[in-house]
């Protein structure tokens, strides 16, 4: 390059050959006095943005298509990024100054739908991961768009009828949008309109027609909503709606179903203000380079859409029900306020950059559907599991409309899993997993605006996180985990390894949908227990036999339900409460031995509301007496050595868990 400009190369910019650098704004600011040319084009695109350049105390480059130059103030802190970048087909003369887009202000724009289509017929005919060979099969409704608003409809598809559909991922917010009942049924199979009120549901339906594809699948119009029957038997089949589609479109701007599916252009342009900068081109003739603010990592991968303003979680992120239509759908069309985005199974694309980057690992959303379940599935089965935790305490810190939905809005996940692998599903926990999953204990953090109540039974069992409203978490599992997550609530390096047997399962199921609700569940497994007396008076739960080293003054224990707590001295005469040996807390910060013991606190069943479980369990053939039943109440930790709970403990063979 420094020959073809004539001019000597200059040692603080390599004239812009370098695919990453690290440049004091000393430096350049004193070579931009000496004239170099890539320098003051360097200057000038960080002066757009921060024109107190004093703040900046050095710039590092790096080279993605585009040429990124990440700000560090005197404290080596990031203050954010500024893009240099060209237009496809109109090069700079510095190579590294590289192709990319503007971001179109209207999201509905022929461009982004030519780029959609572009996307998605990339992604059908060239990404091994999730190309399918066959056409799946259509949900029980769907909306046919047609060539018109005119010919849009509700469909009642035939059994085992095959097509290309969309599926609509959305937040229903506080709007009241058009909805298939039971009266409206044969209305809606003549025509759909959309109202202001549904704005949302009629922008998806024009972007599925201008995308090509014949059908729309939309919950509140495919689904028929004062329908229980209907309802449980829709809900159980969402892994198969959204893993099959063949796009879905996120409404991911949108508070409610009246906000329409395309963002406001004014936010648009304030996230993606671009400034030109006159620069020659490769033949020497003027063109234009781009310059653009781009907050935070504007490489991180765990980021798909950029902004000159900090990228927050949407609404829609909020929303229980969401998770699984993120995780299962193969392929997602974004429409955020920053940018039109994509992911599928082999990458994530955003409108601003050409290249595409690597998605984050989700293993629910490849294969389109087809199922992998295979004799040798060890490996998968073992991935889900570790995730599973984490999707628990992500899914409970999401926002429901109805509390009743927290099983329901789990079932896609639950059914995917089940498919595609020989595990066994208990009511929200893994068979093959189940000792660790049981270790589920109520997150404090959020109970003075949403304190926590147990479900009316028939829901799910005591134990069980889904018997309880609020946020879960669990602790990291030994051996250690090795992933950050955001919701990871364990501190230091500890840990928890299972010490308990879980031996069995057997439940009833409430309903249609076989991963909701259940009518009854009963765990049974191999523990020790120790009979244990709350003290209303000094607030401490005790042994009632000596143990050497647990301290009941030392004991951190955490009740699933406050209100469930003992409150008067006749509760607990009979000694009716235990702690079930469950775990050891293990790792290089837990150096205390008295405190590995982690148990479950559970109430033995003698109370005279207990007797219809147990006898339900008894009719199963179960051995199940009020001696050896329990249902959970609360996770203690802290509860002394393993070898003390050996000699002071109770092995009473199965321990039945309702």
């Amino acid at each position: 390059m420094a020959s073809d400009l004539g001019a000597p190369s200059c040692d603080v910019c390599k004239d812009l050959e370098a695919y990453s650098l690290r440049i004091s704004m000393t430096q350049l600011s004193e070579s931009v006095k000496r004239g170099c040319e890539p320098c003051q084009l360097l200057q000038r695109g960080i002066h757009h943005f921060v024109p107190d350049v004093d703040k900046i105390k050095q710039l590092e480059i790096f080279v993605d298509s585009a040429l990124f130059l990440t700000l560090r103030d005197h404290g080596n802190e990031a203050i954010g990024t500024v893009e240099l970048y060209s237009l496809p087909g109109k090069p700079v003369v510095w190579p590294k100054i590289g192709p990319a887009r503007h971001v179109s202000a209207d999201s509905s724009s022929d461009e982004c739908v030519m780029l959609a289509k572009k996307w998605l017929s990339g992604c059908i005919a060239s990404h091994e991961h999730c190309r399918r060979s066959w056409v799946p099969t259509l949900p029980t409704r769907v909306i046919q768009v047609g060539t018109t608003q005119a010919e849009t409809k509700l469909r009642i598809t035939r059994r085992g009828e095959r097509g290309e559909y969309a599926a609509l991922s959305h937040c229903w917010g506080g709007s009241d949008p058009i909805t298939t009942t039971s009266a409206t049924l044969e209305q809606r199979k003549s025509q759909l309109s959309f109202g202001p009120s549904s704005r949302t549901f009629g922008d998806a339906v024009d972007f599925t027609r201008r995308l090509g594809i014949p059908y729309l699948w939309i919950d509140s119009l495919c689904i028929i909503q004062d329908s229980n029957e209907d309802w449980a038997a829709e809900a159980a089949r969402m892994s198969q709606v959204y893993n099959s589609a063949t796009v879905t479109i996120s409404a991911a701007s949108a508070t409610d179903s009246s906000s329409g599916l395309f963002p406001q252009q004014d936010e648009r342009r304030t996230r993606n203000i671009s400034v030109e900068i006159p620069c020659r081109g490769p033949d020497g003739t003027m063109t234009g380079a781009y310059a653009r603010f781009r907050h935070g990592d504007a490489l991180s991968t765990d980021k798909s859409v950029h902004s000159s303003k900090p990228v927050g979680a949407t609404k829609l992120q909020s929303r229980g029900w969401v998770l699984q239509e993120d995780l299962l759908s193969p392929r997602m069309l974004h429409f955020t306020n920053e940018e039109l985005s994509w992911t599928c199974a082999t990458f994530a694309r955003c409108e601003c950059k050409i290249r595409p980057t690597l998605p984050f690992p989700n293993p629910y959303r490849a294969g389109l559907g087809a199922k992998r379940k295979e004799s040798n599935n060890t490996s998968l089965c073992a991935m889900l599991n570790l995730q599973w935790p984490h999707l628990v305490m992500d899914f409970t810190r999401r926002q429901l409309t109805h509390e009743s939905d927290r099983m329901p809005a789990l079932a896609g996940l639950a059914g995917w899993t089940e498919q595609q692998t020989d595990d066994q599903y208990m009511a929200g926990l893994w068979m093959k997993d189940g000792e660790y999953q049981l270790l589920w204990y109520r997150d404090k953090s959020d109970e003075i605006s949403r304190p926590p109540t147990r479900f009316t039974h028939p829901y799910a069992p005591s134990w069980s996180w889904a018997s309880i409203s609020g946020p879960i978490s669990y602790d990291r599992r030994w051996p250690i985990e090795q992933d950050s997550l955001s919701h990871h609530p364990a501190t230091g390096s500890d840990s928890v390894q299972p010490l308990f047997k879980l031996c069995g399962h057997w439940e009833i199921l409430n309903g249609l949908n076989i991963y909701g609700p259940v009518q009854h569940a009963t765990l049974y497994l191999l523990s020790m227990v120790l009979p244990v007396t709350f003290d209303v008076e000094r607030g401490l739960w005790c042994p009632d036999r000596p143990m050497q080293d647990l301290d009941p003054g030392g004991l951190k224990v955490n009740i699933d339900v406050p209100s469930e707590m003992p409150a008067a001295w006749d509760d607990v005469t009979a000694r009716s409460y235990v702690f079930i040996l469950a775990a050891r807390r293990r790792g290089r910060g837990m150096t205390i031995v008295s405190m590995q013991a982690v148990c479950l606190l559970a109430r033995r069943m003698t109370r005279a509301d207990d007797m219809p479980l147990l006898e339900q369990s008894v009719k199963q053939g179960l051995d199940v007496r009020p001696d050896n039943a329990f249902q959970r109440v609360g996770m203690v930790r802290g509860a002394g050595s393993i070898d003390c709970w050996e000699k002071a403990a109770d092995l009473l063979g199965l321990i039945y868990l309702l």
